[in-house]
């Protein structure tokens, strides 16, 4: 059965436990006028070779690229940045096909050699994509996505203005997605709870800014169940 790109946005962005999704297709279509359609292509490419490998975390892609790019769009950043968070949220885990698979599933937590393997992801992420030259620009969206303005992140230690500004947008959207998502070595939080963490990391691991960006797109109506069980 072929990937169905439409489908797994919604159920994904439903799953991360927001109605703010619904508004996607919109600002979507705009931002189909900006890349190439091979750039699109190689990207769906990507997400399906990852639906084979984890169902799961292809559904994390889609959510995680769907939040980033309603949060850049919310903010008011220039078109090419709303674009380039979208695809770079697509993105952003796909260095872990090169993850032992054993690993990736692992029921509970990892050791700590585990969690050194685990966060070479987004290295392994950023040389994928510089190979393909149609996305060799996301590259190092995709290796810092992990990184905190703090300079605390990994794998560089970079900090503040060093990190791509749609990293910085990624890492929100994928901390948002990840807490409201059962995982089977971290509590789910419910929605509301998963933003007061946000704030509470604002100018540590997170930009401030757009962490009330990424809060007022929830708050300002985008959102009518965020205090609501899934």
């Amino acid at each position: 059965m072929p990937y169905d790109d439409a489908h797994a946005l919604e159920a994904a962005g439903f799953q991360a436990g927001t109605e703010v999704v619904r508004y996607a297709p919109h600002v979507r279509e705009s931002v189909r006028t900006l890349v190439a359609a091979e750039e699109i292509e190689q990207v769906d490419l990507l997400l399906r070779v990852m639906a084979g490998f984890d169902a799961a975390s292809a559904e994390h892609l889609e959510a995680v690229g769907t939040m980033a790019m309603l949060l850049a769009d919310h903010c008011k950043f220039a078109p090419q940045i709303v674009s380039t968070s979208l695809l770079a949220g697509r993105l952003h885990d796909i260095g872990k096909l090169a993850i032992s698979r054993t690993l990736l599933l692992k029921p509970g937590p990892p050791t700590p050699a585990e969690w050194e393997e685990l966060k070479l992801h987004p290295i392994h992420g950023g040389a994928t994509l510089a190979g393909l030259p149609r996305l060799k620009r996301l590259a190092p969206c995709i290796i810092a996505h992990h990184e905190r303005v703090d300079g605390r992140g990994y794998p560089y230690g970079l900090g503040g203005d060093e990190i791509p500004i749609e990293s910085q947008i990624v890492a929100i959207a994928e901390a948002f997605c990840a807490m409201t998502v059962p995982r089977p070595y971290a509590p789910t939080l419910l929605p509301g709870d998963a933003l007061a963490e946000l704030e509470r990391c604002a100018g540590t691991q997170f930009t401030a800014e757009l962490v009330d960006g990424f809060v007022d797109m929830f708050r300002s109506g985008r959102s009518v169940t965020i205090e609501s069980p899934r």
